[in-house]
């Protein structure tokens, strides 16, 4: 099992690295909670709306503080999930490895941050 890197949870980039690590470790738990759904499950829900709350609540501040382009806050942390949701989903099922598209999640995730504060 993966040990958790160093990272401030409270902010965008510590949540995403936190994302992708524990979605890497739990592939599981990651297809459960984020996959598609067969029924209708409350708690899968809350789950599902648990993570994407904790994005939304640290791209608030990553905004603030310039480093992601002001606007919808919603909108922008769906791009953020969407982005390190698509990156771990393509590493678990063995298309993004570091012969093939020579990247990992973590660090696709980190480029788009770099490229956000770049416009920001």
């Amino acid at each position: 099992m993966r040990t958790l890197p160093p990272a401030e949870p409270e902010t965008l980039s510590g949540a995403l690295l936190r994302y992708t690590t524990w979605a890497l470790d739990h592939p599981a738990r990651f297809e459960l909670v984020l996959g598609a759904w067969n029924s209708e499950s409350a708690s899968l829900g809350r789950a599902a709306a648990g993570a994407r709350a904790v994005l939304v609540t640290v791209v608030a501040p990553a905004q603030r503080q310039r480093r992601l382009p002001s606007g919808d806050t919603e909108r922008a942390a769906a791009l953020v999930h969407a982005l390190a949701h698509g990156a771990v989903d393509l590493a678990l099922a063995g298309h993004l490895t570091p012969d093939m598209g020579r990247a990992d999640p973590a660090g696709l995730v980190e480029d788009l941050l770099t490229c956000l504060r770049a416009v920001a």
